[in-house]
């Protein structure tokens, strides 16, 4: 699962992108719906900021599960 969310990232425009494993979720059927924020699901989970206009990634965070 990738969800996408428009965010202003220091200033500046950007697009958070939250990478989920799709095979063993619990999400229902609605997720595309609701902003996901992860805590405590290992590596497995992860995400980053694409900056738009500078055409480029940043804060890169996986979620260590601690």
């Amino acid at each position: 699962i990738c969800q996408v969310v428009g965010i202003t990232f220091e200033g500046r425009k950007g697009v958070l992108l939250n990478f989920l494993p799709a095979a063993k979720s619990r999400f229902t059927g609605n997720w595309q719906e609701h902003y996901i924020k992860v805590r405590d699901g290992g590596p497995r989970y992860w995400s980053v900021v694409y900056l738009e206009d500078e055409r480029t990634f940043t804060g890169l965070r996986f979620d260590l599960g601690y």
